[in-house]
């Protein structure tokens, strides 16, 4: 295994999850989302196929990569910004959550694509540890009874949550699509990931139960509260939870260095896009309800359409490579 492609895999499974789209899943299907999340795992490793196989140097793929990098920074500065002013830092001013996320992963996309695959190690084996202490703290917490009855959800519910997990946990790994991962070892990774992935979201229904998960922005958060350890110590999920930066962490880093690379190390146009993005997300999408919401509702689909995109670019190699054995 190379540890370096898995922990860059693992923390791009996970990022665009916290917040609201367990919850979106949830909502749609309620004691069906594990059903989501299991299907989910399968339609995402053929997602994963087209994006580990996409290659095009066009100038239409370039421009859709540039949209769809710009687009992980819009939400990568709403989640952070939200989630830290909401649970951590409630009377700091937004603009400063924003900025120092922003040049702190600014700083790390500059750096050598190997010194950030060593970090990534690192931070890989702190997040899979305080994953395990998560796990154990809530062991006794899970009710099965809350995953029951099952199938009481319409297929096109389960179809749309299914959607949203597998296109969510594989559309991040576009920005792994220069590193030439052998397809079968990016599959194994992907799913290692993405059944942790799914653990959480067991822990979600089992522990909060969907009713009550359902109704919560962030339910990862909701339900790291109910941890007690050794039956004294509270307030971990503070500690916990600040885990989940890291995802973002890495997430933001890789973005920052694909998109300076398709924007031809263009620093005029690359500085304004980091500028301007993160100011306008938080103009228009911070507090407020309604486009946060459209845009929530929406994110499966948008991502689906990119990754088909990307596929297209396999069946158009195909294609003439056919045409040329006749």
């Amino acid at each position: 295994m190379n540890k370096e492609n898995f922990s860059l895999a693992y923390f791009l499974t996970r990022p665009i999850f916290l917040g609201n789209i367990f919850s979106l899943v949830i909502g749609y299907t309620g004691s069906d989302a594990l059903i989501c999340f299991i299907l989910g795992n399968i339609l995402g490793v053929f997602f994963i196929y087209l994006l580990n196989r996409f290659s095009s140097d066009s100038k239409f793929y370039k421009y859709i990569k540039i949209i769809l990098y710009i687009l992980f920074i819009i939400i990568s500065t709403y989640t952070i910004e939200v989630f830290i002013n909401d649970f951590f830092l409630l009377e700091t001013p937004k603009w400063i959550i924003i900025a120092t996320s922003i040049i702190l992963c600014l700083y790390a996309s500059f750096k050598d694509y190997k010194v950030i695959k060593y970090t990534s190690i690192i931070l890989c084996i702190l997040s899979l540890f305080t994953l395990g202490i998560t796990f154990l703290s809530l062991f006794s917490y899970i009710k099965l009874d809350s995953l029951t009855p099952f199938f009481t959800s319409k297929i096109s519910s389960i179809f749309k949550g299914t959607i949203i997990y597998a296109s969510l946990s594989t559309i991040p790994h576009i920005l792994l699509s220069e590193d030439k991962i052998p397809l079968k070892e990016h599959i194994k990774y992907y799913l290692f990931s993405s059944i942790i992935l799914s653990i959480v979201g067991f822990l979600i229904l089992t522990v909060l139960t969907p009713n009550v998960a359902k109704i919560y922005r962030f339910p990862e958060y909701i339900l790291l509260k109910r941890i007690r350890l050794f039956n004294f110590i509270e307030n971990f999920e503070n500690i916990l939870s600040t885990i989940w930066y890291l995802d973002y962490f890495i997430f933001l880093t890789l973005t920052f260095k694909n998109l300076r690379k398709e924007l031809n190390n263009n620093k005029i146009l690359f500085y304004t896009i980091i500028i301007l993005t993160p100011c306008l997300t938080n103009l228009l999408l911070v507090n407020k309800y309604f486009p946060v919401l459209i845009l929530h509702k929406h994110l499966g689909l948008i991502a689906t359409i990119f990754i088909i995109l990307f596929g297209l670019t396999q069946i158009k190699k195909l294609f003439i490579s056919s045409e040329r054995h006749k």
